[in-house]
């Protein structure tokens, strides 16, 4: 599986390669023009924080396939009743927000089939403004339980306008059972919607 065994997830290496080649040329110039030093410093940081934001710690997931796992890192902003539009019913959302030092891997929430995938443009209001995460731009899935059940996840994006056929190239989609890995975001928090309890 894509990520699977990778401490770094393979979609930061196009941005890490290229700063860690960057950061060793500063430091071998460094020795012939020392006003380098400080900017080779600098380049050493931000290379450490590009792996750190792409870092794929190792998880696993004890529950059955048949439990829901939190899809993502980060802070909840929003529970509660949402209209779901693909399944056409109201249902119960849990929003994530992702900060900058969040671990940006999505997990796979429960084992399931997808049965839809979906791009929806919008806002880019804040992500912790609980607004966002039914007014912004937002791409996701639709799943199936193998017991029938039906949820949606998707990933919405924050205030930084820009780059929208990027954000629908994001979600990058990989089977699995529940708590492995489905897909990064680079930009972005994540929110996911179960059938409300009867």
């Amino acid at each position: 599986m894509r990520n699977s065994s990778t401490p770094i997830a393979t979609e930061g290496f196009p941005f890490l390669v290229p700063a860690a080649g960057l950061t060793v040329a500063l430091a071998l110039l460094a020795g012939s023009v020392p006003l380098l030093y400080p900017v080779a410093g600098l380049s050493i940081v931000v290379t450490l924080f590009i792996a750190y934001f792409f870092r794929n710690p190792e998880r696993t997931c004890s529950e059955p396939d048949t439990a829901v796992v939190a899809p993502a890192d980060g802070v909840v902003v929003y529970l509660g009743p949402a209209n779901e539009e693909h399944l056409g019913r109201e249902m119960t959302k849990i929003s994530i927000f992702m900060s900058v030092f969040n671990v940006h891997i999505n997990r796979v929430p429960v084992s399931a089939r997808v049965l839809e995938t979906f791009y929806t443009p919008g806002k880019f209001l804040d992500v912790r403004d609980e607004r966002a995460t039914f007014e912004n731009e937002r791409s996701g899935l639709v799943l199936e339980t193998a017991n029938g059940m039906k949820l949606v996840v998707f990933r919405w994006r924050g205030s930084l306008p820009g780059g929208l056929s990027a954000m629908r190239r994001k979600v990058i989609i990989w089977s699995g059972a529940n708590g492995t890995d489905s897909s990064v975001s680079a930009r972005g928090s994540t929110s996911i919607c179960l059938r409300r309890p009867s």
